[in-house]
C-alpha cells in the first residue's frame, strides 16, 4: 500500500492547488488517471490491457466508446478477453447526471463488473448489474482535492486499491463476486442512514416510541410526562449539534410525579445533519466540532492560498492576550507563565494536528468558544484578504 500512498499524495496536491495546468480531459488522462493506472499495476503501454476507446458496439442498445476497459490479458491472440472495468474520464469539475447515463449507456448489456466515473478529482465506483437509479448503483466515491491530511490520502489510496489494483482482478467470476459483496454492503449503509435520518428528524413514530420507553424505565416518569414533541424536538437539537446521546442528557427528576424535563429548542439553520460547518467560495464544507471547523477552515485557505499559514503565524491577528491560535510547536500555543503555572496543560487545553501540504505540521488552538471561533476565522479572512461572511466570495461560518 505504501507505493501508491507515495504516489498519490502529489497527485491530490496537483488536483488541489494547480488545478489549472489540468485544462482539459486529455490533460486529465495524462496527469492523473493514466499514473494512478500504472502505480496500480496496469500497464497503461499496452493497449490490449488498459484498452483505450474501447467499443462497446455489439448491436442495438449499449453502443459507444468508452475512454478505458481494464482487461486481464492472457492470450494476445485472443482479441475477445471480457473487461473487468470501464473507465469514463470527465474534464475536471465535469461530471453531471449526463456523465452518469454516459457510462451507464455504454455498459448496457456488456456485463461488465465495475463502472468508474472520474474527473480525475472525484472517483465514483458503480455497480451496472443492480437495480435502481444511477445514485442508487453507487458503491463509493471518494475526492483526491479533499485529501486534507494523511488519513485521507490513505483512505483515497485504499479505496483505489481496492476496485483497481491489477492484482485485484484475477479472475473474472470472484471480482463479479467481489464488486457485489462492496455494493451490497453500500447498500446496507445507505439503507441505514436513511432510516437514521428519518430518526433524527423525527419522522419515524416507532423510534419515537422506542426512546419514550426507554426514558420511563430508566427515570419511572409515566407517558403523559414525557411528551412526544418533547422527545422529537430534544432528538432534532442533539443530534444537530453532536452533543451527548438522549438518554444522557435527560435530567433525573426528584419525583416521579414532578419532572423536570429540559425546554425543547427548534434546530438552528441549516437544517440537514451536517449544521456546523463554513463556506468556502460557494461551496459548504461540513465540521464535526469547532476543533474540526477551525483546522479546515486553515487547510481550505492554505489550499487556495499557498503561504497563508505562515503569513498568519506572524501576523498580529495570531497573538491573544494569554495564547497564540497557530503554532508550529504545542508549547507556541500558551504563555510560558500558563505552561509553569499548570505543568499539566496540555491535558487542560486543546488543540489539534494540521498538515500543510507540502508536509509541515502546525498546531491549532482548538479550545475556544463558539464565539472566539467565528472571530478566529474572521480574522483568518483578514490576513488571506477574503471577504468575511461572504458564501460566495469567502467564507461564512454556520454554528
Amino acid at each position: 500500500m505504501s507505493l501508491i500512498v507515495d504516489k498519490l499524495k502529489p497527485i491530490c496536491e496537483l488536483i488541489a492547488l494547480r488545478s489549472y495546468a489540468i485544462p482539459n480531459e486529455q490533460a486529465v488522462i495524462q496527469s492523473i488517471v493514466l499514473p494512478i493506472l500504472g502505480h496500480l499495476g496496469w500497464n497503461f503501454l499496452n493497449a490490449l490491457e488498459v484498452h483505450p476507446q474501447y467499443s462497446t458496439n455489439r448491436g442495438g442498445a449499449g453502443t459507444g466508446r468508452v475512454d478505458f476497459a481494464l482487461r486481464i490479458i492472457k492470450d494476445e491472440t485472443n482479441m475477445d478477453e471480457p473487461p473487468f472495468v470501464f473507465i469514463e474520464v470527465k474534464n475536471l469539475g465535469g461530471l453531471n447526471e449526463e456523465a452518469e447515463k454516459q457510462v451507464f449507456d455504454y455498459a448496457y448489456g456488456v456485463g461488465v463488473p465495475l463502472l468508474v466515473l472520474t474527473d480525475g478529482d472525484i472517483w465514483s465506483f458503480y455497480n451496472p448489474q443492480a437495480a435502481g437509479k444511477f445514485a442508487d448503483r453507487k458503491i463509493e466515491e471518494i475526492s483526491l482535492r479533499r485529501a486534507y491530511n494523511q488519513a485521507d490520502i490513505d483512505k483515497a489510496a485504499n479505496t483505489l486499491q481496492k476496485f483497481l489494483s491489477k492484482s485485484s482482478m484475477i479472475h473474472l467470476i470472484s471480482y463479479r463476486r467481489f464488486i457485489q459483496d462492496e455494493y451490497d454492503k453500500a447498500m446496507k449503509q445507505r439503507i441505514l442512514l436513511e432510516i437514521w435520518s428519518d430518526f433524527v428528524s423525527a419522522k419515524d413514530q416507532e423510534f419515537l416510541e422506542f426512546v419514550r420507553q426507554k426514558i420511563r424505565r430508566r427515570t419511572g416518569l409515566s407517558d403523559d410526562d414525557v411528551p412526544i414533541d418533547w422527545i422529537a424536538n430534544s432528538v432534532r437539537e442533539i443530534t444537530g449539534k453532536n452533543i451527548v446521546p438522549p438518554t444522557q442528557a435527560i435530567a433525573t427528576p426528584r419525583a416521579a410525579s414532578s419532572p423536570s424535563l429540559p425546554s425543547p429548542v427548534a434546530p438552528s439553520a441549516p437544517t440537514s445533519p451536517q449544521q456546523r460547518g463554513f463556506y468556502f467560495m460557494g461551496t459548504f464544507h461540513p465540521a464535526s466540532s469547532l476543533g474540526d471547523l477551525l483546522v479546515k477552515v486553515l487547510s481550505e485557505i492554505e489550499r487556495n492560498k499557498p503561504g497563508f499559514l505562515e503569513r498568519f503565524y506572524g501576523s498580529s491577528e495570531n497573538r491573544g492576550n494569554k495564547r497564540t491560535y497557530l503554532g508550529k510547536k504545542p508549547e507556541e500555543l500558551l504563555s510560558e507563565e500558563y505552561r509553569q503555572r499548570y505543568p499539566d496543560w496540555k491535558k487542560r487545553v486543546g488543540y489539534d494536528e494540521l498538515i500543510d501540504p507540502t508536509g509541515s505540521k502546525w498546531y491549532v488552538m482548538t479550545h475556544v468558544s463558539t464565539q472566539a471561533a467565528k472571530e478566529l476565522c474572521r480574522k483568518f479572512c483578514k490576513v488571506a484578504g477574503l471577504p468575511w461572511e461572504n458564501k460566495e466570495a469567502g467564507i461564512y461560518v454556520v454554528v
